[in-house]
């Protein structure tokens, strides 16, 4: 890394510590939930990965070990993301 990129870096790094700081606490609640419902890490972290609708994790998680039809979960996961 040359001394532009670098402090580049570091100025792109202290730019996004508030974002870092907003999202951090709700990444461990949504962890703490999902490890309380029994989801694995794997799981929890491919839900994280592949859901960009932040709200409707939380749906998923509180419906998780229940067994339910997939048009209700959809629609629960659209109503919560619409909010």
């Amino acid at each position: 890394m040359t001394g532009t990129s670098f402090a580049n870096a570091r100025r792109g790094f202290y730019a996004a510590l508030p974002f870092w700081l907003g999202f951090f606490p709700l990444g461990f609640i949504l962890g703490a939930q999902a490890a309380s419902k029994g989801m694995s890490v794997p799981t929890a972290a491919a839900m994280s990965f592949f859901n960009y609708a932040g709200g409707s994790e939380f749906a998923a998680v509180a419906v998780y070990p229940k067994p339910q039809n997939l048009p209700s979960a959809q629609f629960r996961a659209f109503c919560r993301s619409a909010s």
